[in-house]
């Protein structure tokens, strides 16, 4: 975007989310605010999704970066401290409590995600580094606190076989896309980066179809209450992804580079023949946004 663009999008952005109780899921071109994924007849949760205030930190940044506004800057210290007052850790990583319906991160918002959550965890040791530039102070301090402890305790998440469990309570699975991400983590010990690697190509004739990669290789143990009579096979619980072709790429590229480079040209093909469809089912029928940005955009990161 232009620098005229990002100064007005970061003016809409700040004057619509300063005064806000949380940080939203999603603002609508009106300005109107959007709190939980799912439809806002059907939220599918109540409290705050816990990766929020990482993904708008990491925004904010990069429209004061643009932009140069401290004045717009400064805006946001509030609302994303109030975010981050709302997140719940346990054992120094974020907890999803199972007596209370909360997504943690948005593309799991139909899993049934509980306890101690791994994408999440990861996400916010990324997102959260962004307050001590922004900010500093106390609130600086805090998520720079925040963010450390999760890279020290994420290994309470290792399962038996070396990689890590999507949860601690809810479905305690192999997740691709959380996995996929964590293995490019700094502080993730080379052995455990091995076991992951080695994981996902072991599953990824279950996992990747036409270069797009689903959450999980096999149906998942638990679901949303509001999610819980559909069918297996879909969406988030089967659904093949572009997105998470960016979470996984990294460590298919280690272990096998032309399968890596295959898997990108099978995804661009794909997303071109479904007008760059959100997600695909096992025949590669489209569902979900046409157009939707998100398939590329992480990829392309």
């Amino acid at each position: 975007i232009s620098d005229d663009e990002a100064k007005r999008l970061f003016g809409f952005l700040t004057v619509h989310i300063e005064n806000a109780p949380v940080l939203p899921d999603r603002i609508e071109p009106g300005g109107h605010l959007v709190f939980q994924p799912g439809p806002e007849s059907r939220p599918h949760g109540r409290l705050m999704p816990m990766h929020l205030p990482a993904a708008w930190l990491r925004l904010v940044r990069y429209l004061y970066e643009r932009t140069g506004d401290v004045g717009l800057k400064d805006r946001w210290r509030g609302v994303i401290g109030r975010s981050v007052d709302q997140l719940v850790f346990r054992g120094g990583l974020p907890f999803v409590s199972d007596a209370e319906p909360q997504v943690a991160f948005g593309f799991y918002d139909t899993v049934g995600l509980q306890g101690n959550e791994l994408m999440t965890s990861v996400i916010l040791e990324r997102g959260l580094r962004h307050a001590e530039p922004l900010f500093g102070g106390d609130h600086g301090r805090k998520c720079m606190a925040l963010s450390d402890g999760i890279a020290t305790h994420v290994t309470a998440l290792r399962s038996t076989e070396g990689w890590y469990l999507s949860d601690t309570i809810g479905c305690r699975q192999f997740s691709a896309w959380s996995n996929g991400l964590l293995y490019g983590a700094g502080y993730l010990p080379q052995a455990d980066r091995a076991h992951i690697r080695e994981t996902l190509w072991t599953k990824r004739g279950e996992l990747v179809f036409r270069g797009q990669v689903r959450h999980a290789a096999e149906p998942w143990r638990r679901m949303n209450p509001v999610w819980k009579d559909r069918p297996s096979g879909t969406y988030m619980d089967g659904g093949s992804w572009a997105v998470g072709t960016a979470f996984a790429f990294a460590a298919f590229y280690d272990r096998n580079r032309e399968y890596a480079l295959q898997m990108l040209r099978d995804m661009l093909a794909d997303l071109r023949r479904t007008d760059f469809a959100e997600w695909t089912d096992a025949e590669g029928v489209r569902f979900g946004a046409r157009k939707f940005l998100m398939s590329v955009a992480w990829p392309v990161q």
